[in-house]
């Protein structure tokens, strides 16, 4: 679902933004440092902005009207789906290359929203 507030939509934010902005840049397997991530310090990074309180499902892009003029979207599966597709098109995400290897994950609300969208990231990614 998408209404008003700043983490409740991506409006305002830049097209492209660098994996830094965000609150986990740098902890754990985000880490750039090899010393502290050995295996994961060189790989590609990318992060869908929290902008859905409907854990990434739903396929309605129609809005459902709450209090009179309150629009809600429940579409987040279909936002998940577009950023696969945009990480193909715009970053050269290649399911031909038997070296691309993909985590898919999520932090709090946001791994329950990767779990519900695991099948669709294994069509993508056979």
């Amino acid at each position: 679902m998408r209404g008003p507030g700043p983490l409740l939509t991506s409006k305002g934010l830049p097209l492209d933004r660098t994996l830094n902005a965000t609150p986990l840049s740098g902890l754990g397997i985000l880490s750039r440092d090899p010393a502290e991530n050995p295996t994961f310090a060189n790989a590609n990074q990318a992060s869908g902005h929290y902008c859905l309180s409907g854990l990434w499902t739903g396929t309605n892009p129609t809005p459902q009207f709450v209090d009179g003029n309150r629009k809600l979207y429940f579409n987040g599966r279909l936002n998940a789906r577009a950023m696969l597709e945009i990480l193909r098109r715009d970053y050269g995400l290649d399911d031909r290359d038997p070296e691309v290897k993909v985590i898919w994950t999520g932090q709090s609300a946001g791994g329950q929203g990767a779990q519900n969208n695991a099948d669709q990231l294994a069509r993508a990614m056979p």
